[in-house]
């Protein structure tokens, strides 16, 4: 599966959002998640069947190329979806976060991905299967 993860870029991180819950950072941030402040740590392909298999790895066994810190709380996970596009997944203390109002897109800065977001206030909890 290939597999893109995003994390807040600790330089960047004057308001403390980064180890937060999304609802955290929702109200800490005008309820929009500072997409300005993430970056792409991680995109490849990983043997992977669930949202846990993809924790596990980043927690346990760094993917070679893999420039970031441990997984945690406030990073975002981006895998392909049936539709044919993407899925995009809040990492909370406790599961993940994704709904069909929760949109992302994809800009290039210089060869950094950043992403470019707006969150909606609900969300449900999300489970790959």
């Amino acid at each position: 599966m290939n597999v893109t993860l995003y994390q807040i870029i600790p330089e960047l991180d004057n308001d403390h959002l980064m180890f937060r819950n999304l609802q955290a950072i929702l109200q800490a941030s005008n309820h929009q998640v500072p997409a300005e402040l993430y970056e792409t740590v991680f995109s490849g392909e990983l043997e992977v069947q669930s949202l846990q298999d993809i924790f596990t790895i980043f927690n346990i066994a760094h993917p070679e190329g893999y420039r970031g810190r441990s997984m945690s709380v406030s990073d975002v996970v981006e895998i392909p979806a049936s539709t044919g596009e993407n899925d995009f997944y809040f990492c909370e203390p406790i599961g993940y976060k994704n709904g069909p109002c929760f949109r992302l897109s994809i800009t290039i800065i210089g060869r950094k991905k950043r992403l470019s977001a707006a969150y909606p206030t609900s969300f449900s909890a999300a489970v790959l299967g």
